[in-house]
């Protein structure tokens, strides 16, 4: 059976995530995490809408429809410390093993960011994370990325530059 990419945009673009700032809450997951619940199914979203449009409907980095949905991301992004402190504070975990979920769509939009703000803030965001090997690699290739984006004025390809720098990645 084969799916069109168009209907599965349009699935991306209307789903409506299970958990949402209202929630009363369920026996797995308190209402206190409910926001972050919602924000960490609009990430994962938000990604596979970029990569849709990027990969496979081809649209470029520049394009208003992509800068939005990155821009959102960045923003959604943005807002997980917040959401994050009370689970963090609950659990007195000394690794937050949850938010290095985020690492992975933390990476991919930050290797199509070109504003040194937005940059500056996803290589802040993965150190934050911990000091795991594959994070290190991640800001390697992204260093390299958007160094290859700044000297050609093309956004890079990610995945071009690590095979480059003879690096693998571990996403998790």
């Amino acid at each position: 059976m084969s799916i069109s990419v168009t209907t599965v945009r349009n699935a991306l673009a209307t789903y409506v995530p299970a958990f949402t700032v209202f929630d009363k809450g369920k026996p797995r997951h308190p209402t206190t995490m409910a926001a972050e619940l919602a924000v960490e199914q609009e990430i994962w979203r938000s990604l596979g809408l970029i990569l849709v449009d990027r990969d496979l409907h081809k649209k470029s980095t520049y394009d208003p429809v992509m800068r939005d949905n990155i821009a959102l991301m960045i923003s959604l992004l943005r807002s997980l410390p917040t959401l994050s402190a009370m689970r963090k504070l609950k659990d007195g975990l000394l690794m937050d093993w949850w938010s290095s979920f985020y690492t992975t769509p933390a990476f991919i939009v930050g290797s199509l960011v070109t504003e040194l703000a937005d940059r500056n803030f996803i290589r802040r965001f993965l150190r934050e994370q911990g000091p795991e090997k594959a994070l290190e690699d991640m800001l390697v290739i992204l260093e390299c990325t958007w160094g290859q984006t700044d000297r050609t004025g093309v956004v890079a390809d990610w995945h071009t530059e690590m095979t480059r720098l003879g690096l693998s990645l571990i996403f998790f």
